[in-house]
């Protein structure tokens, strides 16, 4: 519950508060993998990126059928600089799973790599891919924000205010949504 309201809120405490519940789980039962997968996820989302990776790559090794370890040792590699190393976690990840949250991350990966048209078409695939699995609120939320973070960063200064009222009406409030609305904002003088 921890790692989900710091998702929505921003609230670095909240991830805090998770790694400790998650520590007392892990040290009543070692072995409870659900435990150390959240453990290793919210390594990577509070940039111990390198912490992140190590656990994610024992869980894998010990279970490849772990999609969460896999897409945890994909994020890090990408934030580590591993573009190629997160290239084939997350092709492998797609031999596993397939949905909205592996499309995002293929855009993000095909904007680092200087992909901006593939990573537009991406964003909106992934955005399109949850509205389709039903997905409303902050989730659907998310990726009209992903788009519009990556249509503002190609400069499409339109595209990116569509996406980002859209995700302002899906995810009210969102800090990200405000935050990049500014940031739009301040652009378009």
């Amino acid at each position: 519950l921890y790692h989900a309201r710091g998702r929505l809120t921003g609230d670095v405490g909240d991830y805090g508060r998770a790694l400790e519940a998650l520590d007392r789980a892990i040290a009543i039962e070692a072995t409870y993998a659900p435990a150390r997968t959240l453990h290793a996820l919210v390594l990577q989302v509070t940039h111990d990126f390198a912490g992140a990776l190590s656990e994610a790559q024992t869980l894998y090794k010990e279970d490849p059928r772990q999609a969460q370890a896999l897409a945890t040792i994909g994020d890090s590699q990408l934030e580590l600089g591993d573009y190629m190393g997160a290239a084939k976690s997350y092709r492998e990840l797609e031999t596993l799973s397939r949905g909205p949250a592996i499309t995002a991350r293929l855009a993000h990966l095909a904007w680092l790599q200087g992909d901006a048209v593939q990573a537009e078409k991406l964003a909106r695939q992934a955005h399109d891919e949850a509205g389709t699995a039903g997905t409303t609120g902050a989730g659907l939320g998310w990726y009209d924000y992903l788009a519009g973070m990556i249509a503002f960063q190609a400069g499409d200064l339109a595209e990116a205010a569509r996406w980002y009222n859209a995700a302002a009406a899906d995810w009210p409030d969102s800090y990200l949504v405000l935050a990049s609305q500014g940031r739009l904002a301040a652009a378009d003088g």
